[in-house]
């Protein structure tokens, strides 16, 4: 995602509120709570405690950006082309037994830890898309009752 995509995907996301249990004033409310519109709570920092009897709520970090539908198509469509390729490379004999999809997944779960340990987000996405191959293939061998059990 660009930085001008991020930066408008946190423009678009929900508000957050800041809740107190009266108006400002000299004697201001105290707070409640932090949530979104629709009145989900939010935690959005951690509370430090400051010289003086003084608490700071310490917001370091934007809300998460929202991801649209868009993205998610996108997504879908970079998890079938893969799903061709494997069908393509491997062929569609199914997994021997759930052992066996348990053994591909954990060894693409293991690709991704390494692809996160070397900060490689295009390695990260690799692996996520061939973790989500693992278990649509396997999920289409259950679906078929193509494994034994």
């Amino acid at each position: 995602m660009t930085e001008q995509k991020k930066m408008e995907s946190r423009q678009d996301a929900e508000a957050i509120n800041i809740i107190f249990d009266g108006p400002p004033g000299p004697e201001a409310g105290r707070f409640v709570e932090i949530e979104t519109d629709d009145g989900k709570s939010l935690n959005v920092g951690e509370w430090i405690e400051k010289s003086g009897g003084m608490w700071a709520l310490r917001i370091t970090k934007s809300p998460r950006p929202r991801i649209g539908g868009e993205a998610i198509g996108n997504a879908i469509a970079d998890l079938m082309n893969c799903l061709k390729i494997r069908l393509t490379q491997k062929g569609d004999g199914a997994f021997a037994s759930p052992h066996e999809v348990f053994g591909v997944v954990i060894e693409e779960v293991l690709e991704l830890l390494l692809a996160i340990l070397n900060n490689n987000p295009e390695a990260v996405r690799r692996e996520l898309l061939d973790i989500a191959v693992a278990c649509v293939f396997g999920v289409a061998c259950i679906n078929e009752k193509a494994m034994d059990w």
